[in-house]
């Protein structure tokens, strides 16, 4: 055990620090709200459309749910990669972007073993299951400019950029007890944006060449306790048959999730500066500095949400679901007293569906790859232009076993394609494509017996 914990903390370590230090973005609409929020679910779940609420299995997570962790069988490491390719449509404006970043970074556990169960022939009534998980919360990115043309030769350009990102990081228990568990997670969120306003005012006439620039800088760092607790029941249609002609795992049920998590106030330090700066052409004439604030304590509040779903699974042949969950963003405050409210309740329907055709096939891999399809509508919190912002995707995975140390181990593959803006003006249409691994070992907290 020490030698398969040594290495997936080494691992887990590694990726945490590549993941804090890699976050792209660039989407002018990040500058709304608390920015673009991230997909908190991981890569399998994310092509069934991502059903949090009651999706559970023995070697896949779902940290969306706490509650799933008690299903867990095996001990799982898993992470995840993304990127987004995106056509911007603005009017007449249009761009295309590449954006990535490290999507999640997870260790789940039963914190008993099954294999300890064969050997002392007795089950344990009550599963336990836990998890460690660091992964984004939202990213901002943006960088856009728009001129206005004054009386004369005159203009004013005004610039607006902003980067930075939020994250999580949470523990998470689960427990079972006949068919219902339930779980919750507690963490911390952290973080930091930065935004730069410039309004430069040019005097184009001849003889003149002078420039006016005021820069706006701020930097705003946020943390908050954060936590969700859920509940899952499963309705048994019937059990595997043993050889001994007793009644193993369910392999025909119902799972009727559900997830909540209150508003929860969000502190914020922020840090601003104001400059002005004079330019005769390119040479600076002067710096006078306007206004400089350090360490400015503020309070703001992160929304309610709440998940409530529905998953059927059919042998080890197929599985089907639906979600909604429902966030209170018209309750947000970033804590800035100078931000305008941008953000409405929110929601998200989604559901998918999983087809493995033969999970114990010995003659054609392709039959134990699980093919998976998910769609989602959704109401962004984002309010553009007094309308809220409209997101609609589908998804399809592919999630590819593989064998190392005499562990079944996954790759979960998925693209999507989709559109968020408004019915009318500001559009992104984006490509994404998502990597995840779940790395198993069932090896973790056995009881070694001598005679």
């Amino acid at each position: 055990m020490s030698r398969y914990l040594s290495v997936l903390l080494f691992i887990l370590v590694l990726s945490a620090t590549t993941a804090v230090a890699q976050v792209q973005l660039s989407s002018p609409i990040s500058v709304l709200g608390f920015g673009e929020l991230v997909d908190q679910d991981h890569a399998y779940v994310q092509s069934l459309g991502g059903l949090r609420a009651s999706f559970h299995a023995r070697d896949q997570l779902n940290i969306g749910n706490p509650a799933s962790l008690a299903y867990l069988r095996t001990t799982v490491f898993s992470g995840g990669l993304f990127a987004e390719r995106t056509n911007i449509t603005d009017g007449g404006n249009t761009s295309k972007v590449w954006s990535g970043n490290v999507g999640y970074l997870s260790l789940g556990m039963p914190l008993q073993n099954e294999i300890n169960e064969l050997f002392n022939r007795k089950e344990n009534k009550v599963k336990w299951g836990l998890n460690l998980s660091l992964q984004p919360y939202s990213i901002t990115g943006f960088n856009f400019s728009d001129v206005e043309i004054l009386p004369g030769p005159d203009t004013i350009t005004r610039a607006y950029e902003g980067d930075g990102s939020t994250y999580i990081v949470s523990v998470s228990n689960g427990w079972k007890y006949e068919n219902v568990a339930f779980g919750i997670t507690l963490g911390h969120l952290f973080g930091a944006n930065n935004f730069d306003r410039t309004a430069t005012f040019t005097q184009s006439h001849v003889g003149s060449g002078f420039t006016f620039e005021t820069i706006d800088k701020s930097r705003v760092t946020y943390r908050s306790f954060v936590w969700n607790a859920g509940i899952m029941y499963d309705f048994v249609f019937s059990r595997i048959e043993r050889a001994d002609g007793s009644k193993g795992a369910p392999n025909k049920y119902l799972t009727l999730g559900l997830t909540y998590r209150s508003d929860r106030p969000l502190r914020t330090e922020t840090d601003r500066s104001i400059i002005r700066q004079n330019f005769r052409l390119t040479t600076v004439l002067g710096t006078d500095t306007l206004s400089v604030s350090n360490d400015v304590e503020g309070e703001g509040t992160l929304p309610s949400t709440f998940n409530i779903g529905a998953s059927y699974v059919y042998k080890d042949v197929w599985r089907a679901g639906v979600n909604y969950e429902r966030s209170l963003w018209s309750k947000f405050n970033s804590g800035d007293a100078e931000q305008t409210p941008d953000t409405d309740d929110a929601f998200t329907i989604s559901g998918g569906f999983a087809y493995t055709p033969n999970a114990s096939s010995i003659t054609s891999y392709f039959d134990r790859v699980t093919y998976s399809i998910g769609f989602q509508y959704a109401k962004d919190p984002r309010v553009l232009s007094g309308e809220q912002i409209e997101n609609y995707g589908v998804k399809v995975g592919f999630t590819l076993p593989f064998v190392g140390q005499r562990q079944v181990s996954y790759l979960n593959l998925n693209v999507g394609l989709g559109r968020i803006g408004l019915s009318k003006g500001y559009k992104e249409n984006y490509l994404t494509l998502g990597l995840g691994y779940s790395l198993t070992d069932n090896q973790w907290f056995i009881k070694r017996k001598y005679d």
